[in-house]
Parts: C-alpha cells; structure tokens; sequence
C-alpha cells in the first residue's frame, strides 16, 4: 500500500499466483510463484514477479542483507519481489513522486525507474534487531524536481512515515535534466519546524546530468549513509536577503563521515549598482567546507578560487549546516574601497547601521518561502507543462513588506499601499538549450526613491543568455532594462574559471 502523500494509487491490479513447494526458498517456508502480475500507476503499466534462491536470476540480485518477503504465520515465502514500469506506447515510463523529508510537504519530482539489469528495482526484506523490516533496492534517474539536503523536519497531519524510518534502502540516483538541489538555513520559529524562521542563507543549484549520489541503510539507525558528488554552473545563492548567481559548485558527499560529511567548493557573484556615482561593482561569495574537529578548510577537487583582483581580507563567516558539516563564506569585491568584511556586507545593504533591516528581511523572506512556496508550487509547475521552461520561479514579499511595515519602514507606505505589498518581489523564467545555452528572464517589482508618488512604480527587467564553453568559459550578454527611470543597459563579458 503506497501512502496518498508518496504517489497516485495503483489501480487495476491483477495477480494470478501458484504455490509451489518444489521452490528452493530462503526461509525453507513453501514458495509462492508469481505467474503474472501487473496494474496501473499515473496511467503507466507497472509489471512485477517474484525471483527464488534456486532461480536462474537470482545471482544478479544476491546480496548479503537482502532477504525474501514472507508470512510466517501462513509458512508462505514470496521470494524478492522485481518490477518494471511497461513503457508500451507511453512516450516515457517515468511517474511523479514525492520524497519525505527530501522534499517539502506536496512537493513532487518525475522519477525515472531505469532497467539496469545490473541494479534492478527489488522488494524484500532484511534483519534489523531481529525483527524483519522491509528492503527497497533500485536505480532512479531524477529528471526534474528539488531535492532537499540536509533531510527536512516536516509533518504530515494524518498521515505516519514512521514505516520509511525502517526500511533498508539501497538506491542509486542519477540527475536527470532539471533537478535543483536546494539548501536553506532557517533560525526556527516555535511550532513552524525548519521550513520557517530567519532565512540566513538559501541556495538552488541546478545539477549536471552526471550527478550521481548512493543512498544505503536505515534513517533509523547509524547506518544510514549518502554518497556521491555533483556539480553545478546554474543557480542563485541567497545571504541575507542578498541574490548571487553560481557560477561554479562542486558537492563530493559522505554523511558517514563525521569531521567531514561534505566537502563543497563554490563561487557566486552578483552586481551592486550604485546610481548615485554611476559605478557598478562586482562581489563574489566564496564558499568552502571546513572540517569539524581541525577547522581546516577542506576543497573539493577542482576548487574554485577566488581571482586575485578582488580584494579578500577578513571577509569569512561560518554556518554549521548540520548533515554538510561547517561551511565558511567569504565574500570579495572588485572595488578597491571594499578592503573589510564590513565595507562589502554594507555595500550589499547588511551593515552595522541598517542589520535591522537586513534581519528584517532575511526573516520575513522565510516567513514568505513557508507560506508562499507551497502554494506557488503547483502554479509554476502548471506554467513549465505549458510553456516547456526549465526554470519558473516566483519569489513574493508580500508578508515580508508588510512586517516591515509594522516594524517602523512606515516611509515607503505612501497613497500606494496596495501596489507596496508587492515591493521586491520576483519573477524568473529560465530556459536551457542545445545542451551548452541558458536564457533567463528576471523581474522585480519596485517601487522608485520618491514614495509618494504614484507614478514612480515599476519593474526591473534583465533579460540574460548565456554560453557555456569546454574550458570552463562563458560567454554573457545582457539586457536591463528600469521601468522606473526609463533606462536601458546593454552588457556582454567573457568569464573563465580557473582551477589550481
């Protein structure tokens, strides 16, 4: 029985069994062969048997914890259970699915159930302080969907995913073609989980396609272990309200390693526009593990170092991310002037004299990605299956504009309430192509410096492409465009990444 939050029901279910008690079995209880068997899950055909100790397949599966599914009660043995999503006439045999504790609550991916012979999907059974818990082994291709590192704190009212915390699993994922691999930082709020609260740090790194993690054991015991590494050259970074593009991340991932659970290298960067000196600077975040009982920094191979024309002193914080271990975030600006960590955080608004504000945000920026999030997900989802987008993304601050309002920022309620709700919210739409291409589309809704005007409200257009080189260049070309002060600006860079 497959829980209602997991997947849609299996319908249509026909069984036709025989018992056989020539069948060599495992337990030595009688066997029972599964002739045929099939039913209907999304509209796809999944068809299932049943492999014996004695079968000629059984060499394939073998493994030292995996045991048969039986009932003892009933002296029954239904060997390890095998299956396959029937493509037929289907244009895919991938189904949507949702992952607890990897995703957040209504959430969903598009799974892809490979036929790997060496690594087929198998049910069974294993051992765990002697009593007999299930065992689910398989190799998946993750072709769209977030997935969520270290594992959410979440409830489902009415529903129990306590059967999850004792199955054995063994799996192998492979990333598919659009999948985000997501990291949020959150002070608690009371009663909220860490879905809610002060959003210190988020990151959404879409993933390369030969990203390939192991996930093996039990969530209830220490054997539970995630393996495997990524890489990424898309995706934003979020500190404190503050947006950087990724540029380069390299994830290698050992949760059974205690000093070091992950070991990460990556390089964001974005651009502060300054309108009253007309001068644009870069700043870079810089983002390394360290390691928990040494405090050495610990690079991922092929790490990305910062160029040697930013300025870099002082400029390290930490965050103890828990399951990925200590991360320290460094920032560099190209601005000579931005020589301390306290010159570049305050030319990215988190400064000594505004950190109210700068708190402010980053809290009600969680207050929004709680509530908002769910309920946007399934409208950005409706506009990828029509409009074929890699990347829809709707970023509100609606609750955010409003607790700042009650927070004392009263000056930028002006006769214009109703438009100011939506202040500094965000819209993007992004699309890949011809394997190497990223075209993106960014909006913000403003309102201009003089607030009491009506006329001086609007939105911030950038319109990106970008090209992805063999050699770790790129080549960017940009549009802006101010709606608020009629300004357009046209920008082109050729950018190389280099390794040491």
């Amino acid at each position: 029985i497959i829980p209602s939050f997991i997947t849609d029901p299996v319908t249509d279910v026909n069984v036709f069994l025989k018992i056989d008690p020539e069948i060599e079995t495992l337990s030595d209880l009688t066997a029972v062969n599964i002739r045929t068997a099939s039913g209907m899950i999304q509209d796809k055909k999944f068809i299932a048997r049943n492999v014996f100790v004695g079968d000629k397949g059984w060499e394939n599966i073998k493994k030292p914890e995996l045991l048969s599914v039986v009932n003892g009660r009933a002296g029954l043995d239904f060997g390890v259970l095998t299956g396959l999503i029937d493509r037929g006439n289907q244009h895919d045999a991938s189904i949507e699915l949702h992952v607890p504790r990897f995703m957040k609550p209504r959430e969903k991916g598009t799974f892809l159930l490979t036929d790997d012979k060496d690594y087929p999907f198998l049910v069974g059974t294993s051992y765990t302080e002697d009593k007999i818990k299930p065992y689910i082994s398989g190799c998946f291709v993750v072709l769209s969907g977030d997935i969520n590192y270290p594992l959410l704190d979440v409830d489902y009212p009415g529903e129990s995913t306590d059967f999850l915390q004792d199955v054995f699993w063994n799996l192998i994922i492979h990333a598919g073609s659009n999948v985000n691999y997501v990291y949020e930082n959150n002070i608690r709020i009371g009663g909220l989980g860490n879905l809610a609260g002060t959003t210190i740090a988020r990151a959404q790194a879409k993933l390369y396609e030969n990203s390939v993690f192991t996930v093996h054991g039990r969530l209830s015991d220490d054997s539970f272990r995630v393996t495997g590494n990524a890489n990424s050259s898309s995706g934003t970074i979020t500190y404190y309200g503050a947006e950087f593009d990724i540029e380069r991340a390299k994830l290698e991932l050992d949760t059974a390693n205690v000093s070091r659970p992950a070991t990460l290298a990556a390089r964001a960067r974005t651009i502060v526009y300054d309108d009253s000196t007309d001068v644009d600077t870069e700043i870079l975040l810089n983002a390394y593990s360290i390691d928990r009982f040494s405090s050495q920094r610990l690079d991922a191979s092929g790490r990305v170092e910062a160029r040697n024309d930013f300025q870099t002193k002082n400029t390290n914080s930490t965050l103890d991310t828990g399951a990925l271990g200590i991360i320290e975030i460094g920032f560099s600006s190209n601005n000579p002037a931005d020589n301390t960590q306290g010159k570049i955080l305050a030319r990215l608004g988190i400064s000594s004299e505004n950190i109210r504000n700068a708190t402010t945000g980053a809290f009600t920026a969680g207050l929004d990605n709680y509530y908002f999030s769910t309920l946007l997900k399934p409208f950005e989802d409706t506009i990828k299956r029509y409009t074929k987008f890699d990347v829809v993304k709707f970023t509100p601050s609606v609750l955010g504009n409003i607790v700042r309002s009650q927070l004392g920022f009263r000056d930028k309620f002006g006769p214009d309430t109703d438009y100011m709700f939506f202040d500094r919210s965000r819209i993007m739409f992004g699309e890949y192509f011809l394997n190497d291409w990223f075209l993106t589309y960014r909006g913000q809704y403003g309102i201009g410096r003089n607030y009491l005007l009506r006329r001086e409200r609007g939105f911030y257009h950038q319109f990106g492409i970008q090209y992805l080189l063999k050699n770790n260049t790129r080549l960017q070309l940009n549009y802006d465009y101010d709606d608020i002060i009629s300004k357009g600006e046209k920008r082109i860079e050729i950018r190389h990444d280099f390794e040491f």
